[in-house]
């Protein structure tokens, strides 16, 4: 039963981001979005974990949109 409320709520929450004026939202909350654009780290960094690359960008670099 759980895991069926757990499902439901996940896709309650909206697909994307959407536009409301000149802001962003997500879930009904503002989203400031802090990005930035590296080069292709699959390829270019094919002997190293990815997913470290990706963790340090998002949590010591604080980034929450990577491109």
């Amino acid at each position: 039963m759980l895991s069926v409320i757990a499902a439901a709520s996940f896709f309650a929450q909206p697909a994307a981001i959407e536009v409301q004026g000149r802001h962003f939202v997500y879930a009904g909350q503002e989203v400031r979005l802090r990005g930035l654009a590296v080069g292709d780290v699959l390829l270019a960094r094919e002997d190293r974990d990815h997913d470290a690359d990706y963790r340090v960008m998002s949590q010591d670099w604080g980034a929450n949109a990577v491109r």
